[in-house]
């Protein structure tokens, strides 16, 4: 199997509040995990620019900010969302079909 398919099968989880951390140990994995997880406490801390550096060394993001809220207000976020350049975001079913239906 080629690297490339092998390295967007594992997703990394970016567990942390600061940029460095988060940053560094992506750099040194990024030859072998293709996919990093930025949670809230991470977006909180750094906004999406955090998004961007991870773009900038060669890897996806997903999103994980566990969107559910009203339809109108989780729709206007996944438009800004998908401004970030991310590879996936989610949203929890449990908001309702309604919500879903409006993303």
């Amino acid at each position: 199997m080629n690297q490339e398919i092998s390295k967007n099968k594992i997703i990394l989880a970016l567990d942390y509040s600061e940029r460095k951390s988060a940053v560094d140990i992506a750099k040194r994995l990024t030859k072998y995990v293709g996919i990093y997880k930025i949670g809230l406490e991470l977006f909180i801390s750094c906004g999406p620019s955090i998004i961007k550096e991870i773009n900038d060394i060669g890897g996806k993001v997903f999103l994980d900010l566990k969107l559910h809220d009203i339809p109108n207000t989780v729709s206007k976020a996944a438009t800004i969302i998908n401004t970030y350049n991310v590879f996936m975001f989610n949203v929890h079913a449990s908001g309702g079909f309604q919500m879903m239906k409006k993303m």
